[in-house]
């Protein structure tokens, strides 16, 4: 059982306490991939990590996609909506304004005795 106790998710801007119990499953799919199985009250999650450092090469990305696919298949995840990266799209490096920035620090204080500390994020 995963408890997350003083977390925060920021969506659309606007970051918030965030307090979920959930349960996780973890299997080895390959000798360098890890897929997370996360079931929570919002929903389930199939996440897929590979060990290998070097995201650039599509088709080595597609055909993980592929293989993500049908393990998602497999568990009986919905698969007609995943995201997979595309090789060329760079990654959002989105800045919070200094009114958010405030808040968040303002609400991280009221919960700084509470651990551990995870922050979520959730789009």
């Amino acid at each position: 059982m995963l408890h997350n106790r003083g977390a925060t998710v920021d969506m659309n801007g606007i970051v918030e306490l965030y307090n979920e119990s959930g349960h996780v499953d973890f299997y080895e799919s390959c000798p360098d991939c890890l897929v997370m199985v996360y079931f929570s009250p919002r929903g389930r999650y199939l996440m897929s990590y590979k060990r290998d450092g070097h995201h650039r090469d599509v088709e080595v990305l597609n055909a993980a996609h592929d293989n993500h696919k049908k393990q998602a298949e497999c568990l009986g995840f919905p698969h007609d909506k995943s995201f997979s990266y595309d090789g060329v799209a760079d990654f959002c490096h989105k800045k919070s304004s200094p009114d958010v920035e405030a808040d968040h620090h303002d609400k991280a204080e009221q919960h700084e005795k509470v651990e551990p500390t995870v922050k979520a994020a959730e789009s």
